[in-house]
């Protein structure tokens, strides 16, 4: 019996984190793919009511800024990262999904990755889903003073893991092709 739960929770492990290890955060090196380590990574449950994923002063006013994980029930279950904007006195949605469908094995991952330069982390949100993927990458621009964000699709099938390649700023599919060509437009550097 104990062998047979054994086995039972080994799948269930492997199950849930099937998603996470179909997606990479590297950097490319002389045409090779190093894996990156990111400052931090958080395993989101979007069942869950709120979650704190990262705090930063972004607009160097001297007040933390806290980038949160919120269930919305307004319209059906909705799930969101948002941020405060005291300067506009509003919250600002950085992430947004319908969690209608939603599985015990789809999985949403937070990545937040260092500046190489000192400045301000940028931000990787992985989503996993049977019947969606996709990749939302997130910077802060101090230059207007507003985030810059955008939702990348990816397969839904692949055979290897997709990749965000950071010091290219490119996305690739699992054939090492830039899935995305507007990736450029948004500038994260």
């Amino acid at each position: 019996m104990k062998k047979i739960l054994f086995t039972l929770a080994l799948i269930a492990t492997t199950a849930a984190t099937s998603f996470s290890q179909d997606f990479r955060i590297v950097e490319s090196n002389q045409g090779y793919y190093n894996p990156l380590k990111a400052e931090k990574i958080i395993k989101v449950n979007p069942l869950q009511k709120k979650q704190v994923l990262t705090t930063w002063d972004f607009n160097k006013d001297g007040k933390m800024d806290t980038i949160f994980y919120r269930k919305s029930t307004s319209g059906g279950d909705i799930a969101t990262v948002v941020v405060f904007d005291v300067k506009e006195d509003e919250w600002i949605t950085l992430y947004k999904m319908d969690l209608k469908g939603y599985g015990g094995f789809d999985g949403i991952w937070f990545y937040q990755l260092a500046d190489k330069t000192g400045g301000t982390p940028h931000f990787v949100i992985y989503t996993g889903r049977t019947d969606k993927k996709f990749c939302t990458v997130i910077r802060y621009d101090a230059a207007i003073g507003k985030f810059k964000y955008h939702d990348y699709p990816l397969f839904e099938k692949n055979v290897f893991p997709h990749r965000y390649v950071d010091n290219k700023n490119k996305i690739l599919n699992q054939n090492s092709i830039s899935s995305q060509e507007e990736f450029e437009s948004i500038k994260v550097e």
